[in-house]
């Protein structure tokens, strides 16, 4: 038993002191001992489990302008991010589209994708926020597989990547990815402000088929890098995100069908 705990501890010095990104040691929720961020995360899962009881004898609370500005600050921290990713990084710098290598130096390159990383992590943990929001407001239907695995692993993949793999190939999901929330929270701010825009807006639909052309994109995206020759980049998160890629397009594909195509097909009968 005592070797199995000398092994455990060595692995977790290993991992977490001794091949860490020296670079993002001192950032809220990156810097040891990971304590903060894993509360984060079982917080998370015991409030999707419980979270629903709590709320069963209980009344939606009303959440309208909290939503509002939540939702305001989504879309104006998505946007920002993602033009400054944009501007900076694929338009001045020289993104490389088959295989962008991890840049683990201190140049003003290298501590940018740092930055731009940490930034985009930052928003994952709080769009767990979402998940609250769905329990206080009693909107279980919404309380999915599919929405919670999505934000858990968007928080924990993210912690990941800065913490021992900042920027590189990566870097192109954040981008994409902030600017599809960016559009996604919109429509959510226009129906918090006004419900009944929920039937009249146009562009619900097409956030999910937005969301699957990322998927699909950030599918070829990173299978280029996984099967490029000089890829430097760890072939084991490349491959990584190619099988998480695929899964999220069959997971938003069957909602799609089912809260789509199927309904539509039903309507036509």
């Amino acid at each position: 038993m005592a070797l199995v705990i000398q092994k455990i501890y060595d692995g977790y010095k290993y991992f977490f002191y001794e091949i860490k990104d020296e670079r993002s040691q001192d950032f809220f929720l990156i810097s040891n001992p990971p304590i903060p961020f894993a509360m984060i995360l079982i917080g998370y899962i015991l409030m999707v489990k419980y979270g629903p009881i709590y709320m069963k004898m209980r009344k939606p609370y009303d959440l309208k302008y909290v939503m509002m500005v939540y939702n305001f600050f989504q879309v104006y921290f998505n946007v920002t991010i993602g033009i400054e990713a944009v501007y900076k990084i694929l338009i001045k710098g020289s993104f490389n589209y088959q295989c962008e290598n991890s840049d683990y130096s201190n140049t003003p390159r290298g501590l940018l994708f740092v930055r731009m990383s940490y930034y985009y992590f930052l928003l994952k943990v709080l769009d767990l926020m979402d998940t609250l929001f769905i329990i206080l407001k009693k909107k279980d239907s919404h309380l999915s597989f599919l929405h919670c695995y999505h934000h858990f692993f968007m928080a924990l993949g993210t912690y990941i990547a800065v913490r021992w793999v900042p920027g590189g190939h990566s870097t192109m999901l954040g981008i994409i990815n902030s600017f599809v929330h960016g559009f996604m929270y919109s429509y959510y701010f226009l129906t918090a402000f006004k419900p009944e825009l929920k039937q009249s807006i146009w562009w619900k639909k097409h956030i999910t088929q937005i969301q699957l052309i990322q998927f699909a994109f950030l599918l070829v995206h990173y299978l280029r890098g996984a099967l490029a020759v000089n890829c430097t980049y760890p072939k084991f998160w490349l491959w990584v995100m190619v099988i998480q890629n695929i899964f999220m397009l069959s997971l938003f594909g069957d909602f799609y069908y089912k809260a789509y195509i199927k309904k539509r097909e039903k309507k036509s009968q």
